[in-house]
């Protein structure tokens, strides 16, 4: 499609998988960020073939700081693809030499909606853990990785990879009794039982070998 103006913001089309539509989207541009993911569609050629597109034409048109969304930890799960396909990407910024910033969060606390936020919002008395309660998991709450992506714009190190989230990992109960405490009634954690957490993830992880690589990613990178 053609490129168009809407309030002062030029935006302008490209593709991943075609480095010429690159070029020309980034020329005259002080600043990339991607956030780019196949892996849950199944398009993994996004995060191997596409991200190197990107630094590619980073490196071509003179883009003065690459902002890339990693995942937290990503060198300590090998034989994930999702983290293996991060850590390919940070390898080859370094390799290329460009200007980036990796920032690497862990679980998204507001991308749990289905079990937490829905139930809450209808005035359910419970959450749910996919875990035991009291594993801890490094989390963030998705705006704050937003801000925390416009302002490594303009942090004066670059060639680096930070680990973001909050100042210590937190267990689903502590999240309920923050909940209890914000909204002034009781809120209770259920945690899945071992045998039907595993029993869910071989069953889904058989139709979908993401979830099952999902699975390992909660354990190896985000628990504490």
């Amino acid at each position: 499609g053609s490129n168009f103006t809407v309030d002062n913001v030029e935006m302008v089309r490209g593709d991943m998988l075609d480095k010429e539509s690159l070029l020309t989207a980034f020329q005259g541009v002080d600043a990339v960020i991607c956030t780019a993911n196949g892996y849950m569609s199944g398009h993994t050629e996004i995060d191997t073939v596409g991200a190197n597109n990107l630094v590619d034409a980073v490196k071509a048109t003179g883009v003065k700081r690459y902002i890339y969304c990693s995942v937290l930890t990503a060198e300590k799960a090998v034989g994930v693809e999702h983290f293996e396909h991060k850590k390919m990407a940070e390898d080859y910024m370094k390799e290329q030499d460009i200007p980036f910033v990796a920032l690497r969060p862990g679980g998204f606390i507001d991308q749990a909606d289905d079990y937490l936020g829905a139930g809450l919002k209808r005035g359910d008395p419970f959450c749910v853990s996919m875990w035991d309660k009291t594993v801890k998991i490094g989390m963030i709450y998705t705006p704050d990785l937003a801000e925390l992506f416009v302002k490594a714009i303009e942090i004066p190190k670059d060639k680096c990879s930070i680990d973001v989230g909050w100042s210590r990992p937190v267990s689903m109960q502590e999240v309920a009794s923050i909940i209890s405490a914000k909204v002034d009634r009781k809120i209770y954690c259920l945690g899945l039982p071992r045998f039907l957490r595993y029993a869910m993830i071989y069953t889904l992880g058989y139709w979908k070998p993401f979830v099952g690589e999902l699975m390992v990613r909660m354990l190896v990178v985000c628990v504490s």
